[in-house]
C-alpha cells in the first residue's frame, strides 16, 4: 500500500456509491471514516451482513490481507477502529471480477446448509476438494501461463489480476465448478492439506490459512445459507488462483499417498510443540507465529484432524523462512526489521 492521504471531507462516500470505490486503491481514509461512521451507527452485525456480501469476490486481492484484517479484527473484537480499517482496507486492495457464471451452480443459490456430515462423508468430500489441486499440478494449459515470461517477472498481485482477467472462468469451468457441496469444515481440511503437502512454507499458501481463519469468524454472523455457500465457493476458487498464481507449488505425499489417516499422531500438547520449536522462529516473522495459532484453533473445531494441523504447524515453524512462487526470478528477501519490504505489494500498513 501507498501512504494514505489525508482525510478530504469533500469526497461523500455513502451506501449508494460505495461500489464506485471498491478495489481503486484510493481513498483509503474517506472509506475507513465511511464504514466507521456505519459502525458507531449500527451494530456490527447489521454493517457485516449488508457489506461484506459486497466485497467477498475480491479477497484475494492484497494477497487476502484485507479480509485477514477484518475478519481478525472481528475475532478479537476489541476495537472498532480496527474493524472499520479492516472494511476500509478489504474495499482499498479488493480484485474486483466477474463472476456471473456461477450462477450455473445450483447448489450455492439455495439455502441450504451442507454442514453435519458424518465422519466419512466428511473426508470424502475434503479430499474430493483436495484433488482438484493435483488435477491442477498435471493441466498443461496452466503450466503453459505460469512459465510465462509475465508470470516469471511479475509480482503477486499483478499475476493474480492477470489470471483472474484472462483465465478465471478456465478455472471455474474445469474445477471450481465441478465439486460437490461442501461447508466450511471440509474446506478447512482441504485447504490445510494443500498447505502442509507443499512444505508448509509458501508465503501465499500460508495467507490461505490465515485468511480462512478470518473467513470462519465472518460466516459465525447470520448470513443467509446461500450466501454462505457463494462466500464458501468464492474463496474456493480464489484459492485455486492463489496457488496457480504462486507457480502451483509442487505436492508431494509425506508418506506412500496423501491420506492424511497415515499421518503419526502428535501426543505432545500445542504449549510444548510451539515452545519446542519457537526458537527456530525469527520473533520478527509474525506470520509463521499466525499460522500456528490459526492450526492450533482448527484442531478446537476439527479434533480428529490433530495429526494435520499439529504436523503442518511443526514443519511450518522448523521451517523458520517461507518461500515465494518458485517460478518467478528471485528477488532479495530481508527479514531484517519489521518495516522493510519484500515487495512493497507484500507487506501492507494496516496488516492485524
Amino acid at each position: 500500500m501507498e501512504p494514505a492521504k489525508p482525510f478530504d471531507p469533500s469526497i461523500q462516500i455513502t451506501p449508494e456509491n460505495l461500489h464506485s470505490f471498491i478495489g481503486t486503491k484510493s481513498n483509503f481514509q474517506e472509506l475507513f471514516h465511511f464504514f466507521k461512521n456505519e459502525l458507531e451507527s449500527n451494530s456490527l452485525e447489521h454493517v457485516l451482513l449488508k457489506y461484506y456480501p459486497q466485497l467477498m469476490k475480491g479477497v484475494v486481492g492484497g494477497a487476502f490481507h484485507g479480509v485477514i484484517h477484518l475478519g481478525w479484527a472481528i475475532y478479537y473484537r476489541k476495537s472498532l477502529t480496527a474493524i472499520a480499517e479492516g472494511f476500509a482496507y478489504l474495499t482499498y486492495v479488493n480484485l474486483p471480477n466477474d463472476f456471473s457464471f456461477q450462477k450455473e451452480v445450483s447448489w450455492i443459490n439455495e439455502n441450504i446448509s451442507y454442514e453435519n456430515k458424518s465422519e466419512e462423508k466428511q473426508k470424502e468430500v475434503a479430499d474430493e476438494l483436495f484433488e482438484i489441486f493435483l488435477k491442477i499440478q498435471k493441466d498443461d494449459r496452466i503450466k503453459e501461463i505460469i512459465t510465462s515470461d509475465f508470470f516469471s517477472t511479475s509480482g503477486f498481485q499483478d499475476r493474480a489480476k492477470h489470471l483472474i482477467m484472462n483465465y478465471n472462468q478456465l478455472l471455474f469451468n474445469d474445477y471450481t465448478s465441478t465439486v460437490s457441496p461442501f461447508s466450511i469444515n471440509e474446506l478447512i481440511i482441504a485447504l490445510c492439506k494443500l498447505f502442509y503437502y507443499t512444505n508448509s512454507n509458501n508465503f501465499f499458501l500460508l495467507h490461505i490459512i490465515t485468511s480462512l481463519f478470518a473467513i470462519f469468524h465472518i460466516l459465525q454472523f447470520p448470513f443467509e445459507q446461500k450466501t454462505k455457500n457463494w462466500v464458501l465457493l468464492n474463496f474456493f476458487h480464489l484459492s485455486i488462483a492463489c496457488y496457480v498464481t504462486e507457480g502451483m507449488p509442487t505436492l508431494l505425499p509425506r508418506f506412500s499417498s496423501f491420506d492424511i489417516a497415515e499421518l503419526p499422531l502428535v501426543l505432545s500438547s500445542w504449549d510444548s510443540l510451539i515452545s519446542t520449536h519457537l526458537t527456530n522462529v525469527p520473533t520478527r516473522n509474525e506470520h509463521i507465529l499466525k499460522v500456528a495459532f490459526v492450526l492450533k484453533e482448527f484442531e478446537g473445531v476439527l479434533p480428529h484432524y490433530s495429526a494435520l494441523f499439529k504436523h503442518s504447524a511443526i514443519d511450518c515453524l522448523k521451517n523458520n523462512e517461507l518461500v515465494f512462487n518458485l517460478n518467478r526470478k528471485p528477488l532479495p528477501i530481508d527479514y531484517g526489521t519489521p518495516t522493510t519490504r519484500v515487495d512493497k505489494e507484500f507487506q501492507p500498513k494496516y496488516a492485524l
